[in-house]
């Protein structure tokens, strides 16, 4: 949700899943995002890559250590793991 602009609803999904006090949950989420993609042809449109730059953070933040994030960050860092994977996955 948040890669396709639907910034609200993705943040909230995102925090319902406690990220702040538990951040390897998400990354399992991510994971299971993962395998069910697998044998899905998944596209990288332009609009991911422009609302992943329209949520980099304005501070320099954690930003060579992905497993670590706050507020400022997090959003965006998990957005960049997922167009990460849709680029790999060509």
């Amino acid at each position: 949700m948040l890669c396709r602009g639907n910034f609200g609803e993705g943040k909230k999904y995102l925090d319902k899943l406690s990220w702040k006090t538990n951040q390897v949950r998400t990354a399992q989420c991510l994971t299971m995002v993962k395998n069910s993609l697998k044998k899905i042809r998944a596209i990288l449109k332009t609009k991911y890559l422009t609302n992943t730059a329209t949520m980099e953070p304005l501070t320099d933040c954690h930003n060579h250590d992905m497993d670590s994030a706050c507020e400022d960050c997090y959003y965006s860092k998990r957005m960049n793991k997922f167009v990460d994977y849709i680029r790999a996955k060509k």
